[in-house]
């Protein structure tokens, strides 16, 4: 099931509004889609969607040169909805690339997710309030437009719930 889509019909929305708060949506592709995010220093938004962004302290610096221009952006205007974390010890990792908002810096020493996943650059996750993951979007070496794509989608959809 594609959330997106669904949510692109207009008279879905209140719909899907009732279905996002009420369910544990699982969705099975190669993604982390229908997951579960299961830190317990991750903060999920009780009243609806959290978008959070997992920055691992060994990203790489390219990554992050087009992804925290994005992530600022979005940060600006969803701050309700959107957090940030730093995996690892380094608090002022993310501020070195012009990360301007807070962050929280989180451990390894517990898992993450509901299941094994590896990863080494920035990680977004569209979780639900009960930590079902919806969407996900892993940073690419080199591929700013794949990051821009996905901020934009991300901040198309944050505005249409938020109305």
């Amino acid at each position: 099931m594609n959330i997106f889509l669904m949510y692109s019909n207009i008279k879905a929305k209140e719909t899907l509004k009732t279905f996002i708060a009420n369910s544990e949506l699982i969705i099975h592709n190669k993604s982390l889609s229908g997951q579960k995010l299961i830190h317990p220093d991750i903060d999920l938004n009780k009243k609806g969607l959290t978008l959070s962004i997992l920055v691992p302290n060994t990203s790489c610096s390219s990554c992050l040169e087009f992804e925290v221009p994005n992530m600022n952006e979005l940060y600006e205007k969803y701050k309700s909805q959107v957090k940030v974390y730093i995996l690892g010890q380094n608090s002022n990792y993310l501020k070195s690339y012009g990360f301007k908002y807070p962050v929280k810096v989180i451990d390894r020493v517990d898992p993450i997710f509901d299941m094994d996943y590896e990863f080494s650059n920035p990680i977004a996750l569209l979780t639900s309030s009960n930590g079902y993951i919806y969407d996900d979007y892993v940073a690419e070496v080199g591929n700013s437009i794949k990051s821009f794509d996905f901020y934009n989608r991300m901040s198309s959809f944050l505005n249409e719930i938020s109305e």
